[in-house]
């Protein structure tokens, strides 16, 4: 081998170095690519799992469980009066069905037994009861009848506890209460005569005017006879088997009838029949409930709770 000079020697070593400082940048410089595909990797990686997890059905919904605070419950509860604790059952047991139930029974002793129990049999009456603390001192009717009313239906649905007059008082409570027989007359008066001035509240008036209401049994049946014939009507006691009642239907005659605990009443009620279909069925105007007055009623179902019926009419 050819020996080199001094500066053959010193040239070569720089050369030496030269080539071991490419290589080791050349090393730094793929370890860096390296370290950047692979981070760059992996932030691909994360991205695709988070959709896919947002998107796979088997992801979908799934969250970190969360600690739910439950809902407080409030006890319902209510210092029942003594003699109360049935009705107050019975509407207990409405209040899912009937929003308003609540603030009745958050009151209950301000509201009479009575009325309670008329809600209770019948919640076509809950926003009437709902309205009674408000009214519980109305003295005189706030309402009159309508000849809307009387053209609708003849004779015209009155209802008892109609708030124009159903809060005034009758006897030793209210008309919505125990007044079904000044409404009944009421019914007939109007729908005969088609005078609009005497609501359930004036018959009501004139009964205790007249003697017509005692405290222990409530509207007379003098109401129904000698009652009528001062109001000007033609008023008739008929029999209570159903060709009595039929032929005064037929012939233009409105009937009131006095009836036994049944359908209608479980004590004593009135109502009005004020006609019959072509099949034989009853029409009748219940003075405490829509629903009965808009049904026809069986012939036989009505005649057997019958104790006592009145035709009339009028002559001008």
């Amino acid at each position: 081998m050819e020996k080199r000079t001094p500066e053959e020697e010193i040239e070569y070593r720089r050369y030496l170095r030269k080539r071991i400082r490419m290589r080791k940048r050349r090393r730094q410089v793929m370890i860096a690519r390296t370290i950047v595909a692979v981070v760059g990797l992996v932030f691909v990686f994360l991205i695709f799992y988070g959709i896919g997890k947002l998107t796979d059905p088997l992801f979908a919904g799934k969250s970190e469980p969360q600690m739910t605070k439950e809902p407080e419950v409030t006890p319902f509860t209510v210092d029942v009066p003594e003699g109360y604790e049935d009705v107050y059952d019975k509407l207990y047991a409405m209040r899912e069905d009937y929003s308003g139930i609540d603030d009745i029974l958050l009151n209950l002793a301000q509201y009479p037994e009575a009325l309670l129990n008329l809600l209770a049999g019948n919640p076509e009456t809950l926003e009437f009861v709902s309205g009674y603390l408000m009214h519980m001192d109305d003295e005189k009717a706030n309402g009159e009848i309508t000849q809307e009313e009387l053209d609708e239906l003849t004779p015209p649905l009155f209802l008892q506890w109609d708030k124009r007059w159903g809060y005034v008082k009758y006897g030793g409570n209210i008309i919505a209460i125990n007044g079904c027989g000044p409404t009944c007359m009421s019914m007939v008066y109007t729908g005969l005569t088609k005078d609009l001035s005497k609501s359930p509240a004036e018959i009501a008036d004139f009964c205790i005017e007249n003697d017509y209401y005692a405290d222990d049994s409530g509207t007379s049946w003098s109401l129904m006879s000698e009652g009528a014939k001062k109001l000007g009507l033609n008023a008739e006691k008929i029999g209570i088997g159903q060709q009595a009642i039929q032929e005064k239907l037929e012939s233009g005659c409105l009937v009131i009838c006095s009836m036994a605990p049944g359908d209608f009443t479980d004590t004593g009620h009135f109502i009005v029949l004020r006609g019959m279909t072509k099949k034989g069925k009853f029409l009748i105007n219940d003075p405490n409930s829509q629903s009965r007055s808009q049904k026809k009623w069986e012939a036989e179902t009505v005649l057997k709770q019958v104790k006592a019926a009145w035709a009339y009419s009028y002559t001008q």
